[in-house]
């Protein structure tokens, strides 16, 4: 039986996992990143000089790895802990780099940078209740 700690990890997963795959997708498929109405200009300082890298890691590290991660959660692996707190981590990471290499500031990651940070903690704090 899931305890409301491991319901909240695998619900923040989840939505972190869908939200990541479509733009993602979207910005591999058009790198000028002009379907999500993105201008090249966003590139700022960062060695992209299209969206498609951008798009790809979005698709598959924190898209794709959230939604496999939910489910590992969700059958509890051995130390499935870990693996939420890795992801918070590397959307956290993610988000860090956004900051330093966009030139704008988007309202969406201060609150992805809190999902990332309860991911860890959630991890953290699962692992400390897991009776090893």
């Amino acid at each position: 039986m899931k305890n409301k700690y491991e319901i909240a990890a695998i619900l923040l997963l989840l939505l972190l996992g869908l939200s990541a795959v479509m733009p993602g997708w979207s910005l591999m498929s058009d790198p000028s990143g002009e379907t999500l109405g993105i201008s090249s200009d966003f590139l700022g300082n960062s060695p992209f000089k299209d969206f498609y890298y951008p798009g790809l890691i979005l698709f598959f590290a924190i898209g794709i790895l959230s939604i496999i991660i939910m489910f590992l959660v969700f059958l509890k692996v051995k130390n499935y802990y870990w693996l939420i707190a890795l992801q918070g981590i590397i959307l956290v990471i993610w988000l860090i780099f956004e900051l330093l290499f966009v030139i704008y500031f988007l309202e969406l990651q201060i609150p992805y940078f809190f999902v990332g940070i309860l991911l860890i903690a959630l991890g953290i704090f699962i692992k400390n209740r897991v009776r090893t």
